[in-house]
């Protein structure tokens, strides 16, 4: 016998008949239903003998085993990170000893072949109509390596029940009981856009919220097995039929009454249900603001139904304790490092935001954040306007970079949001009718001004922001780029956040394209208090940022690619503008030599959302644009509208991206990236059509 595990599993009170008198308990056979406990020979007997066959002790072992899988892939890509994060400070700090592209090494070239299938994504019929668009090659190689050990794990050991049910639980119901207990502190670390994998490993919530819903499928496929499973074409429920198959229905019904681990199992497999199917894509996008409370309630009510389930039964409960500390711990992490809106009480309410809408369906967000928050370029914030909406809470890629202004106490963070269905349709609308015009808007994202060298040996720089910073020690040599060389300048462009001219008193004068219709005229919705408006000043309150965590470009990669379409250019926009700003600052970690946007747009009117001046002085620095305008008609053929981009660095398009021109053109000897979407240069056209 196994010391403190219970040898009575059969319900108190069954059965409900009292022994017949003059019976002696010692000599009944197993078979009856008074045989359920040590007095009983028959008993003894055979469950010893069924202990032999599977020891329960044993199958405890399942819960060890699958946190030694996981915690594998945890600490592999943990030190990955860490060496990444290691080796990239060291080089930057390192001086370059030398000129040129970056010797390639067989280690690199082993890390690229790796990437080159890992970072892929499926792109086909079905993959689209499955939402797989978002999964790489290597993650779905992981999954697929988990899904091996997951189906193996609970099958291989027979003995899937014992020969009688008062003698213990199933044994297949028990190994899977452990795994899904192990793997709950597992699903709890990935939930929350702040958790303790993305902590350690640096891999964002976004990516890590596929294997978080994988995890949960694995939950409910173990769940049900653990409840009902097929084999043999017999069916074979483990904790439901057994005990009928033991005691009849009279013995189920017991268990039920005397609330015994079959009503909390219950309980807790329709929670795991409600989780599971609640989250199904088709319904998550269409109902996500019920989804999202529905689910953390449902998650809250999923650790508080399995400890009830599994309180006392051996190991579990050290599971729950882990599942607990990892939630505490992560939301102590969100408190205290990711909500910028905690750190000061003044602005609990949000920050002033300024609302411009422009052509395309586009809103231009732009939200004055304190000169504390800082954000890297990749990173993504939630917007949530009470103004607009109460509750809503939507995720947007910021679309600049902050300044280094050191004389203002705060700058902008950008965005900018196509109008589409919800949320960003009422943002689109809001208070149109008081609006004015676009081109009274008052700031523009943060850029790097024209500066090019005159024959008297000075520079000319195009600054619409006059107060001037630090000169700093310019880049020798030249600069590769996809068609031609150009020159650096000795004297290298300062880099500030800058503005539009001061508009006249005069009205706004029409563009030389055609005007679009008076709903969709571009329009200036003001948060400033002094601006007249009929409704209150717009304050947003934001959560984040958040982000994969990136290697620094500037310091590992000899080209940079960016490839963008429509609003996509937010994605992209930072990098460049990062790039450009460390490229012009002679910093001698900068192992970059050439960076090149492609940005392909429907309409050349769209171009307004970024500004002209945000390219200019890019190609002085190694930068360059090129803008693809793809729509046939009046963005496409309307060329006097768009000359004023034909600047140093920025070439124009009128018909479609070609891949051999773009990346062949791009690509030089050394370690190049590709930031983007490569298929964009193929299929742009009926994506963009569509709006």
């Amino acid at each position: 016998m196994i010391p403190g595990v219970p040898t009575v599993y059969a319900p108190e009170g069954w059965p409900s008949t009292p022994l017949p008198e003059g019976t002696s308990v010692e000599d009944l056979p197993i078979t009856s239903p008074y045989c359920v406990n040590q007095s009983c020979r028959a008993f003894r007997e055979d469950f010893a003998e069924d202990e032999k066959k599977t020891p329960l002790l044993g199958l405890l072992e399942y819960g060890t085993w699958t946190v030694w899988f996981y915690s594998f892939w945890v600490i592999l890509f943990t030190s990955i990170y860490i060496y990444g994060v290691a080796s990239d400070s060291i080089r930057q700090r390192r001086k370059r000893s030398h000129k040129g592209p970056y010797k390639i090494t067989p280690c690199d070239k082993t890390v690229a072949l790796l990437r080159f299938w890992t970072y892929r994504r499926p792109n086909n019929r079905f993959t689209r109509k499955l939402g797989l668009l978002q999964i790489s090659y290597g993650t779905l190689t992981l999954l697929g390596f988990a899904s091996v050990f997951f189906s193996i794990i609970p099958w291989p050991q027979q003995r899937y029940l014992r020969a009688r049910f008062r003698f213990g639980s199933p044994p297949l119901s028990v190994r899977c009981a452990m795994v899904i207990a192990a793997l709950t502190p597992l699903t709890i670390a990935m939930a929350g856009k702040v958790n303790v994998i993305t902590w350690m490993t640096g891999v964002g919530y976004e990516k890590l919220n596929v294997v978080h819903r994988y995890t949960a499928y694995v939950i409910f496929y173990l769940a049900t097995i653990h409840t009902l499973s097929y084999m043999y074409l017999l069916l074979i429920v483990p904790h439901l039929i057994a005990p009928v198959q033991d005691g009849g229905w009279s013995m189920l019904n017991k268990l039920y009454a005397n609330q015994a681990r079959e009503l909390s199992g219950t309980v807790l497999y329709f929670v795991t249900f409600g989780l599971v199917s609640l989250s199904i894509p088709w319904i998550r996008r269409r109902f996500y603001e019920a989804f999202k409370y529905v689910h953390m309630f449902l998650g809250t009510s999923y650790i508080g139904v399995l400890w009830w389930h599994i309180h006392g039964e051996y190991m579990s409960p050290n599971y729950i304790y882990a599942t607990v500390a990892v939630y505490l711990f992560s939301n102590t992490i969100r408190l205290f490092h990711r909500h910028h809106n905690l750190r000061s009480f003044s602005n609990l309410t949000g920050f002033p935001t300024t609302l411009t809408h422009l052509h395309g369906n586009v809103t231009r967000v732009a939200i004055e954040v304190p000169k504390s928050m800082a954000w890297k370029p990749g990173q993504h914030v939630f917007l949530r306007i009470p103004n607009i909406s109460l509750l809503q809470n939507h995720p947007f890629s910021i679309a600049n970079i902050p300044s280094l202004d050191k004389d203002r106490s705060v700058h902008e963070m950008v965005f900018l949001v196509r109008r589409n269905k919800g949320f960003t349709k009422m943002l689109f609308e809001y208070n149109q009718i008081t609006s004015v015009h676009l081109s009274r808007l008052s700031s523009e994202l943060t850029l790097i001004p024209d500066k090019t060298p005159t024959e008297s040996g000075k520079t000319s720089t195009t600054d619409l922001n006059p107060p001037p910073l630090t000169e700093k020690k310019g880049l020798k040599g030249s600069t590769p780029t996809a068609t031609t060389a150009k020159t650096r300048p000795t004297t290298n462009p300062r880099h500030t956040p800058i503005t539009p001219p001061t508009p006249s008193l005069s009205p706004p004068i029409k563009s030389p394209i055609s005007p679009l219709p008076p709903h969709y005229e571009p329009t200036y919705t003001s948060a400033n208090p002094h601006t007249p408006a009929t409704h209150p000043p717009l304050r947003t309150i934001l959560d984040g940022p958040y982000g994969t965590h990136h290697r620094p470009l500037h310091a590992v990669y000899n080209t940079v690619l960016c490839i963008a379409a429509g609003t996509g250019i937010t994605a992209v926009l930072p990098h460049v503008l990062d790039l450009a700003r460390r490229l012009g600052s002679g910093d001698e970690a900068v192992v970059t030599q050439c960076v090149r946007l492609v940005w392909v747009v429907r309409d050349a009117r769209w171009l307004e959302w970024v500004g002209k001046e945000v390219f200019d002085g890019l190609g002085s620095v190694g930068v360059w644009v090129e803008v693809y305008v793809t729509g046939g008609g009046l963005g496409g053929m309307a060329g006097e509208g768009v000359r004023g981009w034909k600047g140093e660095g920025v070439r124009m398009y009128y018909r479609r991206p070609v891949v051999g021109e773009v990346v062949g053109g791009c690509v030089v000897e050394g370690r190049n990236i590709v930031i983007g979407e490569l298929s964009l240069l193929d299929c742009i056209v009926p994506s963009l059509e569509s709006g």
